[in-house]
């Protein structure tokens, strides 16, 4: 059988919290992408980002390093 020793602050932890928040220590954060920094997305992102065991990423906008294509030439008018 494994047997996982915990440091004794955490376990002090987890013996005082209520039961979800305890577990929230334990298990990795749920990984959210909130995609859209408006009023909507900035409200959804603090509000997922107040709950215990969610980290959350904010994508507002898309920046890339593709260069911009170049015009095409304007055709020559035939005599």
């Amino acid at each position: 059988m494994f047997v996982h020793r915990l440091p004794p602050r955490l376990l002090l932890l987890l013996l005082l919290l209520p039961a979800p928040a305890s577990l929230a220590l334990l298990r990795p954060p749920k990984r959210v992408a909130v995609v859209g920094g408006g009023f909507a997305g900035l409200t959804a992102a603090r509000n997922l980002a107040s709950h215990s065991g969610v980290e959350v990423l904010l994508c507002d906008q898309v920046l890339t390093s593709r260069p911009k294509p170049k015009p095409k030439p304007k055709p020559k008018p035939k005599p």
